[in-house]
Protein backbone atom coordinates (compact mmCIF):
# COMPACT_ATOMS: atom_id res chain seq x y z
CA UNK A 1 0.00 0.00 0.00
CA UNK A 2 2.74 2.27 0.94
CA UNK A 3 4.28 1.72 -2.81
CA UNK A 4 1.13 2.60 -4.19
CA UNK A 5 0.37 5.76 -2.32
CA UNK A 6 4.33 6.86 -3.21
CA UNK A 7 3.01 6.13 -7.12
CA UNK A 8 -0.27 7.90 -7.12
CA UNK A 9 2.19 11.00 -5.60
CA UNK A 10 4.34 10.92 -8.29
CA UNK A 11 1.60 10.56 -10.93
CA UNK A 12 0.33 13.87 -8.93
CA UNK A 13 3.50 16.25 -8.83
CA UNK A 14 3.82 15.34 -12.75
CA UNK A 15 0.54 16.86 -13.63
CA UNK A 16 1.03 20.24 -11.51
CA UNK A 17 4.51 20.57 -13.80
CA UNK A 18 2.52 20.56 -16.79
CA UNK A 19 -0.08 22.84 -15.19
CA UNK A 20 2.44 25.47 -14.13
CA UNK A 21 4.10 25.11 -17.39
CA UNK A 22 1.20 25.59 -19.27
CA UNK A 23 0.68 28.89 -17.19
CA UNK A 24 3.53 29.93 -18.06
CA UNK A 25 3.82 29.85 -21.73
CA UNK A 26 0.53 31.44 -21.68
CA UNK A 27 0.92 34.54 -20.52
CA UNK A 28 4.62 34.57 -22.34
CA UNK A 29 2.41 34.35 -25.48
CA UNK A 30 0.31 37.02 -24.70
CA UNK A 31 2.60 39.32 -23.64
CA UNK A 32 4.82 39.04 -26.81
CA UNK A 33 0.76 39.38 -28.41
CA UNK A 34 0.28 42.50 -26.39
CA UNK A 35 3.54 43.69 -27.35
CA UNK A 36 3.56 43.43 -30.94
CA UNK A 37 0.14 45.35 -30.98
CA UNK A 38 1.92 48.32 -29.09
CA UNK A 39 4.41 48.13 -31.78
CA UNK A 40 1.69 48.05 -34.41
CA UNK A 41 -0.14 50.99 -32.99
CA UNK A 42 3.38 52.97 -32.29
CA UNK A 43 4.27 52.72 -35.96
CA UNK A 44 0.22 54.03 -37.34
CA UNK A 45 0.61 56.91 -34.69
CA UNK A 46 4.24 57.63 -36.36
CA UNK A 47 2.89 57.53 -39.85
CA UNK A 48 0.25 59.82 -38.97
CA UNK A 49 2.01 62.15 -37.54
CA UNK A 50 3.93 62.27 -40.65
CA UNK A 51 1.07 62.57 -43.13
CA UNK A 52 -0.12 65.39 -40.37
CA UNK A 53 3.03 67.08 -40.98
CA UNK A 54 3.01 66.76 -44.67
CA UNK A 55 -0.32 68.13 -44.76
CA UNK A 56 0.83 71.48 -42.84
CA UNK A 57 3.84 71.81 -45.22
CA UNK A 58 1.60 71.92 -48.00
CA UNK A 59 -0.45 74.56 -46.25
CA UNK A 60 2.66 76.82 -46.15
CA UNK A 61 3.93 76.17 -49.66
CA UNK A 62 0.50 77.07 -51.29
CA UNK A 63 0.37 80.36 -49.11
CA UNK A 64 3.35 81.55 -50.22
CA UNK A 65 3.42 80.77 -54.20
CA UNK A 66 1.52 83.70 -54.35
CA UNK A 67 2.28 85.46 -57.86
CA UNK A 68 2.04 89.48 -57.24
CA UNK A 69 1.53 91.87 -54.06
CA UNK A 70 -2.52 91.24 -55.15
CA UNK A 71 -1.83 87.55 -54.14
CA UNK A 72 -0.01 88.23 -51.27
CA UNK A 73 -3.17 90.72 -49.91
CA UNK A 74 -4.93 87.84 -50.21
CA UNK A 75 -2.95 85.59 -47.69
CA UNK A 76 -5.60 85.04 -44.78
CA UNK A 77 -6.49 82.89 -42.05
CA UNK A 78 -8.80 80.16 -42.82
CA UNK A 79 -9.66 76.27 -42.48
CA UNK A 80 -10.09 72.89 -44.51
CA UNK A 81 -10.54 69.71 -44.70
CA UNK A 82 -7.79 68.46 -47.09
CA UNK A 83 -8.09 64.73 -48.49
CA UNK A 84 -6.96 62.03 -46.76
CA UNK A 85 -4.00 60.42 -47.63
CA UNK A 86 -4.32 56.82 -49.29
CA UNK A 87 -4.39 53.80 -46.97
CA UNK A 88 -4.95 55.86 -43.77
CA UNK A 89 -7.79 55.73 -41.56
CA UNK A 90 -8.18 59.13 -40.00
CA UNK A 91 -9.41 62.48 -41.06
CA UNK A 92 -7.58 65.38 -40.46
CA UNK A 93 -8.63 68.90 -40.51
CA UNK A 94 -6.33 72.30 -40.95
CA UNK A 95 -6.61 75.47 -39.73
CA UNK A 96 -4.22 78.44 -40.50
CA UNK A 97 -3.64 82.00 -38.71
CA UNK A 98 -2.11 84.55 -40.56
CA UNK A 99 0.14 87.18 -38.20
CA UNK A 100 0.86 90.41 -40.50
CA UNK A 101 4.22 92.50 -40.03
CA UNK A 102 4.29 95.87 -41.50
CA UNK A 103 8.16 96.77 -40.54
CA UNK A 104 9.63 95.10 -41.98
CA UNK A 105 6.40 93.86 -44.29
CA UNK A 106 5.78 89.92 -43.49
CA UNK A 107 3.16 87.54 -42.20
CA UNK A 108 3.56 85.02 -39.67
CA UNK A 109 2.04 81.66 -40.91
CA UNK A 110 0.97 78.61 -38.32
CA UNK A 111 -0.60 75.79 -39.72
CA UNK A 112 -2.31 73.17 -37.24
CA UNK A 113 -3.68 69.72 -38.52
CA UNK A 114 -5.64 68.32 -36.22
CA UNK A 115 -6.59 64.08 -35.90
CA UNK A 116 -8.36 61.57 -33.66
CA UNK A 117 -5.91 58.67 -33.03
CA UNK A 118 -7.17 54.68 -32.79
CA UNK A 119 -7.54 55.37 -28.91
CA UNK A 120 -10.26 58.68 -29.74
CA UNK A 121 -7.76 61.26 -28.49
CA UNK A 122 -7.70 64.16 -29.91
CA UNK A 123 -3.71 65.01 -31.61
CA UNK A 124 -2.20 68.03 -33.55
CA UNK A 125 0.53 69.00 -35.38
CA UNK A 126 1.90 72.48 -35.94
CA UNK A 127 3.84 74.12 -37.76
CA UNK A 128 5.14 78.09 -38.17
CA UNK A 129 6.28 79.90 -40.94
CA UNK A 130 7.35 83.31 -42.08
CA UNK A 131 6.31 84.18 -45.88
CA UNK A 132 7.95 87.91 -46.91
CA UNK A 133 6.26 90.50 -49.30
CA UNK A 134 8.35 90.18 -52.72
CA UNK A 135 7.01 90.00 -56.48
CA UNK A 136 7.77 86.52 -58.03
CA UNK A 137 7.00 87.70 -61.47
CA UNK A 138 8.97 91.08 -61.23
CA UNK A 139 11.99 89.00 -59.78
CA UNK A 140 11.86 86.66 -62.81
CA UNK A 141 11.39 89.87 -65.38
CA UNK A 142 14.25 91.57 -63.58
CA UNK A 143 16.55 88.24 -63.72
CA UNK A 144 16.25 87.44 -67.08
CA UNK A 145 17.16 91.17 -68.07
CA UNK A 146 20.29 90.99 -65.94
CA UNK A 147 20.78 87.55 -67.70
CA UNK A 148 20.73 89.75 -70.84
CA UNK A 149 22.90 92.76 -69.32
CA UNK A 150 25.89 89.67 -67.93
CA UNK A 151 26.37 88.46 -71.49
CA UNK A 152 29.36 89.64 -72.88
CA UNK A 153 29.72 92.90 -74.52
CA UNK A 154 33.24 92.56 -75.83
CA UNK A 155 35.98 94.73 -74.55
CA UNK A 156 36.28 98.10 -76.94
CA UNK A 157 39.42 98.78 -77.57
CA UNK A 158 40.84 101.65 -79.86
CA UNK A 159 42.72 99.15 -81.32
CA UNK A 160 46.30 100.32 -80.72
CA UNK A 161 48.09 100.79 -83.94
CA UNK A 162 52.13 100.21 -83.84
CA UNK A 163 53.54 100.96 -86.86
CA UNK A 164 56.85 100.02 -85.66
CA UNK A 165 60.30 101.38 -86.38
CA UNK A 166 60.61 103.33 -89.43
CA UNK A 167 64.32 102.58 -90.41
CA UNK A 168 65.22 103.43 -93.50
CA UNK A 169 68.68 102.04 -93.24
CA UNK A 170 71.98 103.40 -93.86
CA UNK A 171 72.64 105.42 -96.33
CA UNK A 172 76.00 105.32 -97.45
CA UNK A 173 76.49 108.10 -100.15
CA UNK A 174 80.61 106.10 -100.30
CA UNK A 175 83.70 107.94 -100.66
CA UNK A 176 85.35 109.76 -103.22
CA UNK A 177 88.84 109.31 -103.49
CA UNK A 178 90.25 111.73 -105.86
CA UNK A 179 93.86 109.80 -106.05
CA UNK A 180 96.99 111.23 -105.66
CA UNK A 181 98.57 113.41 -108.26
CA UNK A 182 102.08 112.16 -109.38
CA UNK A 183 104.32 113.55 -111.74
CA UNK A 184 103.46 111.84 -114.84
CA UNK A 185 100.66 109.60 -113.79
CA UNK A 186 97.22 110.80 -112.99
CA UNK A 187 94.74 108.74 -110.79
CA UNK A 188 91.49 109.68 -110.59
CA UNK A 189 91.05 107.28 -108.21
CA UNK A 190 87.56 105.22 -106.72
CA UNK A 191 84.19 106.57 -106.99
CA UNK A 192 82.34 104.38 -104.33
CA UNK A 193 78.55 105.23 -104.45
CA UNK A 194 78.30 102.70 -101.39
CA UNK A 195 75.29 100.60 -100.49
CA UNK A 196 71.99 101.93 -100.36
CA UNK A 197 70.40 99.39 -97.54
CA UNK A 198 66.78 99.91 -97.10
CA UNK A 199 65.22 97.12 -94.75
CA UNK A 200 61.37 97.39 -94.52
CA UNK A 201 61.31 94.56 -92.55
CA UNK A 202 63.78 95.22 -89.77
CA UNK A 203 65.48 97.60 -88.46
CA UNK A 204 68.99 98.59 -88.41
CA UNK A 205 69.99 95.69 -86.23
CA UNK A 206 68.71 93.23 -88.09
CA UNK A 207 65.73 92.74 -85.47
CA UNK A 208 61.96 92.41 -87.32
CA UNK A 209 59.67 94.58 -86.50
CA UNK A 210 55.89 93.54 -85.30
CA UNK A 211 52.88 95.16 -86.28
CA UNK A 212 50.00 94.21 -83.78
CA UNK A 213 46.44 94.98 -85.43
CA UNK A 214 43.40 94.58 -82.29
CA UNK A 215 39.58 94.07 -83.53
CA UNK A 216 36.45 95.37 -81.81
CA UNK A 217 33.46 93.40 -81.71
CA UNK A 218 30.12 95.33 -81.05
CA UNK A 219 27.26 93.64 -79.15
CA UNK A 220 23.96 94.52 -79.08
CA UNK A 221 21.73 94.05 -75.91
CA UNK A 222 17.92 94.28 -76.73
CA UNK A 223 15.45 94.86 -74.01
CA UNK A 224 12.60 92.64 -73.67
CA UNK A 225 8.93 94.26 -73.62
CA UNK A 226 6.57 92.25 -71.47
CA UNK A 227 3.78 92.59 -69.70
CA UNK A 228 1.25 90.47 -67.33
CA UNK A 229 -2.50 90.69 -67.19
CA UNK A 230 -4.52 90.01 -63.75
CA UNK A 231 -7.95 88.27 -63.57
CA UNK A 232 -9.44 88.76 -60.14
CA UNK A 233 -12.60 89.03 -58.42
CA UNK A 234 -14.55 88.13 -55.13
CA UNK A 235 -15.81 85.06 -53.85
CA UNK A 236 -18.80 85.48 -52.41
CA UNK A 237 -20.08 82.11 -50.12
CA UNK A 238 -23.34 81.52 -48.66
CA UNK A 239 -24.13 79.03 -45.88
CA UNK A 240 -21.69 77.36 -43.70
CA UNK A 241 -18.30 77.43 -44.47
CA UNK A 242 -16.62 75.55 -41.82
CA UNK A 243 -15.61 72.88 -44.57
CA UNK A 244 -16.00 74.36 -47.38
CA UNK A 245 -12.81 74.48 -49.94
CA UNK A 246 -12.81 76.55 -53.24
CA UNK A 247 -9.89 76.71 -55.36
CA UNK A 248 -9.57 78.61 -58.59
CA UNK A 249 -6.58 77.76 -61.34
CA UNK A 250 -6.03 78.88 -65.09
CA UNK A 251 -4.56 77.88 -68.00
CA UNK A 252 -3.88 79.49 -71.37
CA UNK A 253 -0.87 80.31 -74.07
CA UNK A 254 1.23 81.44 -71.48
CA UNK A 255 2.34 80.91 -67.65
CA UNK A 256 -0.40 81.65 -64.40
CA UNK A 257 -0.09 81.58 -61.62
CA UNK A 258 -3.32 81.71 -58.93
CA UNK A 259 -3.68 82.57 -55.27
CA UNK A 260 -6.88 82.04 -53.72
CA UNK A 261 -9.12 82.28 -50.30
CA UNK A 262 -12.77 81.98 -49.73
CA UNK A 263 -13.40 85.41 -49.55
CA UNK A 264 -11.46 86.05 -53.42
CA UNK A 265 -8.91 85.12 -55.81
CA UNK A 266 -6.20 86.51 -58.03
CA UNK A 267 -4.63 85.07 -60.95
CA UNK A 268 -1.35 86.47 -62.88
CA UNK A 269 -0.60 85.94 -66.20
CA UNK A 270 2.43 86.33 -67.78
CA UNK A 271 4.95 87.59 -68.75
CA UNK A 272 3.63 88.71 -72.22
CA UNK A 273 5.00 90.17 -75.47
CA UNK A 274 3.74 93.38 -75.58
CA UNK A 275 2.69 92.42 -79.07
CA UNK A 276 0.49 89.36 -78.20
CA UNK A 277 -2.23 88.73 -75.76
CA UNK A 278 -3.40 86.22 -73.52
CA UNK A 279 -6.04 83.00 -74.67
CA UNK A 280 -6.92 80.43 -72.14
CA UNK A 281 -9.90 79.96 -69.49
CA UNK A 282 -9.84 80.40 -65.09
CA UNK A 283 -11.59 77.18 -63.70
CA UNK A 284 -13.27 77.43 -60.00
CA UNK A 285 -13.63 74.14 -58.01
CA UNK A 286 -15.29 73.46 -54.43
CA UNK A 287 -16.77 70.55 -52.88
CA UNK A 288 -19.48 72.47 -51.97
CA UNK A 289 -22.28 73.92 -54.89
CA UNK A 290 -21.29 76.11 -57.53
CA UNK A 291 -24.56 78.11 -57.95
CA UNK A 292 -26.54 78.09 -60.92
CA UNK A 293 -25.98 82.28 -61.63
CA UNK A 294 -22.39 81.86 -61.60
CA UNK A 295 -20.27 82.26 -65.60
CA UNK A 296 -19.37 79.14 -67.12
CA UNK A 297 -16.47 77.31 -65.35
CA UNK A 298 -13.78 77.00 -66.67
CA UNK A 299 -14.21 80.49 -67.39
CA UNK A 300 -13.36 81.58 -71.05
CA UNK A 301 -10.90 84.28 -72.47
CA UNK A 302 -9.95 84.72 -75.90
CA UNK A 303 -7.47 87.51 -76.57
CA UNK A 304 -7.04 89.88 -73.57
CA UNK A 305 -4.37 91.99 -72.75
CA UNK A 306 -5.69 94.04 -70.14
CA UNK A 307 -6.59 92.90 -66.69
CA UNK A 308 -10.27 91.54 -65.76
CA UNK A 309 -12.41 91.46 -63.08
CA UNK A 310 -15.24 88.22 -62.35
CA UNK A 311 -16.99 87.17 -59.18
CA UNK A 312 -18.28 83.87 -58.11
CA UNK A 313 -20.67 82.61 -56.00
CA UNK A 314 -20.58 79.33 -53.54
CA UNK A 315 -23.16 77.87 -51.98
CA UNK A 316 -23.90 75.50 -49.06
CA UNK A 317 -25.99 74.07 -51.12
CA UNK A 318 -28.76 75.14 -53.97
CA UNK A 319 -31.18 76.25 -51.36
CA UNK A 320 -28.58 78.42 -50.20
CA UNK A 321 -27.32 80.37 -53.31
CA UNK A 322 -28.63 83.66 -53.99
Amino acid sequence: MRLKRGKNRQVGFILIEGLVTFMVLTVGMVSVAKFQGDILDHNAGSKTQTQAVNLAQEKIEELRNYADNAGYALIDTGADTPQSYSGSNTTFSRSWTVVPNTDPVYDTVTVTVAWNDASGDEQSAELTSIIASTNPVESAQQLLIDGYLDGDSGDSDSAHSDSGDSDSGDDDSGSSDSGSSDSGSSDSGDSDSGDDDSDSGGDSDGNPITSTTTTTTAVTTTTLSTYNLTISGSINTYGNTQNMTVTVSASGNYGTFCADSLSGYSCTIGPIPSNDSWTGSVSVNTNKTYCSNNPASPTPYVGININQSQGYNIGLNAQKCP
